[in-house]
């Protein structure tokens, strides 16, 4: 059977509806962004979406849909500094800003850090990554420490990485000593093994 040819008709019309697509984010974002920011015409606005969204990039069209959508629902993202916005927003009020235009890069929603890469979004906007570190420590549920880094969520609360590491639920008997402990798998059985009773099981002469 002939494998069918890169040029035959459903692939060109799927890269005809792709092209399509991103064509009209294009011009969407386009007239959003010039009705934002009136020292920036149509031209320098492609071409800065052009950087912070390079159409050879996997879901271009989907980036500048959100991007769109975006700035239509919030007209005054591009001047409010708001970080509760999608990442694109980020990039591209970056490129704005060091081709000269006007408008107000989002800063971290804790510490104001003006950042392309605010990762973590919360319901009061991005943080940095420093921010979103320190917004993760509290007090322990089970020791009771301060200021612990939380590693996982129990129905008493969030215990940290230590009382985790102990956490009775991640347990489980060895089938060499019997005793509670974390385990691990052997490749020759579907048994578990803590490190001393895997380490016994090793000693022992077959």
């Amino acid at each position: 059977m002939t494998a069918p040819s890169p040029t035959a008709p459903s692939v060109v019309a799927r890269l005809a509806a792709q092209a399509a697509r991103l064509e009209a984010a294009t011009s969407a974002v386009t007239t959003h962004l010039t009705a934002a920011l009136p020292g920036l015409d149509a031209e320098e606005a492609v071409a800065a979406l052009v950087v912070a969204v390079p159409i050879p990039v996997r879901g271009a069209a989907r980036f500048l849909e959100e991007l769109a959508k975006h700035l239509a629902n919030h007209p005054q993202a591009l001047t409010s500094g708001s970080s509760l916005c999608p990442p694109v927003l980020l990039r591209l009020t970056q490129v704005l800003h060091e081709g000269g235009h006007l408008g107000v890069r989002p800063g971290c929603a804790h510490c104001g850090t003006v950042r392309a890469d605010l990762r973590q979004l919360r319901p009061e906007g991005r943080l940095c990554a420093s921010c979103d570190a320190n917004s993760r420590r509290a007090t322990c549920a089970r020791c009771h420490r301060d200021g612990m880094r939380i590693s996982a969520r129990r129905p008493e609360g969030g215990i940290c990485s230590a009382c985790y590491h102990k956490d009775p639920a991640r347990l489980e008997e060895c089938a060499e000593c019997g005793e509670l402990s974390r385990t691990r798998s052997s490749a020759e059985t579907t048994a578990v093994a803590c490190a001393s009773g895997a380490g016994s099981a090793l000693r022992t002469p077959v």
